[in-house]
């Protein structure tokens, strides 16, 4: 945090802060972007794979390996977010992961 005085003036998210590959950027994005409050905690599989490709029909597709590293990206995202709601934070991503985990393995490759 940055401080005035006693007043707090700034807060720096250092937590959140990293250098990404473009495909992790994606993938990442790929997962959250169909969030809402208090209804949905992240896309299906399905709207997953359809944001992806249809990002990359605006541009040339990834090789196979940058595609599991945006699949893996995705995972670790619901994972992270998973984590914070055994915490007492948030809720929704383990039943989530519960019904997809498998399958975003798969897809990210582990």
């Amino acid at each position: 945090m940055g401080w005035d005085g006693e007043s707090p003036i700034v807060v720096y998210d250092w937590d959140s802060l990293a250098i990404r590959t473009e495909p992790t950027i994606v993938g990442a994005a790929a997962t959250v972007f169909a969030s809402t409050t208090g209804r949905t905690v992240a896309a299906s599989v399905s709207d997953t794979a359809t944001f992806l490709d249809s990002y990359q029909r605006r541009r040339e597709p990834f090789p196979a390996e940058d595609m599991k590293a945006a699949w893996a990206a995705g995972l670790w995202t619901l994972l992270y977010n998973a984590k914070k709601e055994t915490a007492g934070g948030g809720g929704g991503y383990l039943k989530h992961l519960e019904a997809e985990l498998e399958q975003r393995m798969r897809l990210a490759g582990l």
